[in-house]
């Protein structure tokens, strides 16, 4: 079943997943059933997806489909590089003169491609496995910079340092440079007051010099530094949501509705040309896109890292939006997720304790299930939410009468499921 439309790929967690399920047949191959039906399988060099294939019907045109991998991978003029929203993949074809690369795509069909990876020299690093020489010839690496294998990358355990640690180390060597800076240039001044007095003119000129680096180095360490929101990630494990902070709350008695004090709004740049404009500083956008960049996933504790969209509230009793402010965010969202293809999320919905539980579960299950609708309409991708679920009044804090707290609990959050 090859086609050269992506919709039929599953996002690479899916495939990583799996990476245990290795063919007995297929050395080198993983094979599975996915929920939704179909059959996938990846080219794997040890732990490391090298190739994802689409939807296979059955397992017969799977095992096609691996065939054709197999009979076109030792072919350098069967691989295209291909970049989208800033990410390089790397692309297997097949079909066609399979004794010779016309170029023309058409006479071809994709059979494979790689995850996507933030840079060529990745890509190259994923077929180091069949020789230097070949990955080279298939992406072409125009810089001099050290290529690692993938498979020692895979293995390798990344340690994020906190945002602030990073700053206080980079700016430790800075002041040494400025200091070992003042202690070069009083020893330069000795030097040149000692020398032939037919160079008497060095002994302004050096000097000076040496205090202009000084001073030039000084200007860099002080420049402004670029705000960076780190991430929050909840060690909470007795609610399924956490809010990044507890912020002010104003609460509208007659709807209901929640305002949530979130900071001034900034701009937030996704690359490729995509901008959204008017997005508040602790809102759910900057915080997703924060989290995508820097933060880990809790592999242990599946009750972390959920974050609030602020602005997702609904009529009471409905699966309305309660203001054009939700569905907007939505497009934002939407956005977001199509900016980084590689992510998957989850999406929850949750009711204050009023009312009866049966029932509130039930009304929170639409909801969620109607985020997930309109964040597909508006540029997210089928496989990139991976459940919509709703928890009615199960995680709930406040208490009845407690108006501000159970305004909290009324709320539609996501957390990031794979990326």
């Amino acid at each position: 079943m090859s086609t050269t439309v992506q919709d039929d790929y599953l996002v690479c967690g899916e495939y990583k997943e799996q990476i245990n399920n290795k063919s007995i047949e297929h050395p080198g191959f993983i094979t599975f059933q996915h929920e939704n039906g179909n059959h996938y399988f990846a080219w794997v060099n040890e732990n490391t997806i090298i190739m994802r294939s689409e939807a296979y019907p059955d397992a017969d045109k799977m095992e096609r489909g691996i065939k054709a991998i197999l009979k076109n991978c030792d072919l350098v003029e069967r691989y295209s590089v291909i970049e989208e929203h800033g990410a390089h993949l790397l692309l297997l074809w097949g079909g066609g003169d399979h004794t010779k690369h016309t170029g023309n795509r058409n006479e071809h069909s994709e059979i494979g491609r790689s995850c996507p990876h933030k840079t060529r020299e990745e890509l190259n690093a994923l077929l180091q496995f069949k020789g230097t020489d070949f990955a080279n010839k298939v992406v072409p690496i125009t810089t001099a910079t050290k290529v690692t294998p993938m498979a020692s990358v895979a293995n390798e355990v990344v340690t994020k340092e906190p945002v602030a640690e990073i700053y206080k180390e980079t700016v430790a060597p800075v002041k040494e440079k400025i200091a070992t800076a003042a202690s070069y240039s009083n020893d330069a001044v000795t030097n040149v007051t000692n020398s032939s007095s037919s160079m008497g003119w060095l002994k302004w000129l050096l000097p000076l010099l040496l205090l202009l680096g000084a001073f030039l180095i000084w200007k860099g360490c002080n420049k402004k530094e670029v705000d960076v929101v780190a991430p929050v990630i909840s060690n909470d494990t007795t609610s399924n949501v956490v809010a990044p902070a507890v912020q002010k709350v104003t609460v509208d008695t007659v709807t209901g509705v929640v305002n949530y004090d979130l900071g001034a709004a900034t701009d937030l740049d996704l690359g490729s040309g995509v901008k959204l404009t008017g997005i508040a500083k602790d809102g759910f956008e900057n915080t997703l896109v924060n989290f995508i960049k820097i933060g880990k996933i809790d592999t242990v504790n599946k009750k972390a890292n959920w974050f609030n969209l602020h602005d997702v509230q609904f009529v009471s009793g409905k699966t309305t939006y309660a203001t054009p402010k939700a569905l907007q965010q939505i497009k934002n969202v939407g956005a977001i997720l199509k900016a980084n293809p590689n992510v998957v999320i989850k999406l929850g919905g949750y009711t204050d304790i009023s009312g009866d539980a049966a029932k509130n579960k039930a009304l929170s299950d639409s909801r969620a299930k109607q985020v997930m609708k309109d964040l597909i309409a508006n540029g997210a991708a089928v496989n990139q939410i991976k459940e919509a679920v709703g928890y009615g009044s199960e995680f709930a804090e406040a208490k009845l009468g407690d108006k501000e707290g159970m305004a909290r609990d009324r709320k539609t959050a996501a957390k990031v499921a794979a990326m």
